[in-house]
């Protein structure tokens, strides 16, 4: 661990992981809405839904779709599309955690650690 912590004390490699960071914070939730939102238009259930969702915007309202959704109100295929945004969201959740996790506990190193 302490090699990786005086890796990121480097500017060069510091820059190219905030970098990656960034993108891994933005990327993989942006390429998901746009995928979701490409693929639940390929059903009549998805076509409803996002009628629905463009009349409705406060929370109680997206609740309520959620729970049509896992309910099936609006078919399989919106549901194992939802389900799989579920999933991904949560790998992302945990993926951001581990790195902006491994870039804070590096500079705290680097604070309470006297220069050489």
């Amino acid at each position: 661990m302490d090699g990786i912590a005086r890796l990121l004390q480097d500017p060069g490699v510091r820059g190219w992981s905030e970098v990656g960071a960034f993108l891994l914070l933005t990327a993989p939730i942006l390429v998901t809405a746009i995928w979701y939102h490409r693929a639940i238009r390929k059903s009549p259930g998805g076509r409803q839904l996002m009628r629905r969702q463009s009349g409705g915007r406060s929370f109680g309202e997206g609740m309520a779709m959620m729970r049509d959704i896992a309910a099936g109100q609006y078919g399989d295929y919106v549901r194992r599309a939802q389900t799989r945004v579920y999933w991904i969201a949560a790998i992302w959740v945990i993926a951001n955690v581990a790195v902006f996790g491994v870039l804070m506990w590096a500079d705290e190193v680097a604070r309470t650690t006297p220069a050489p």
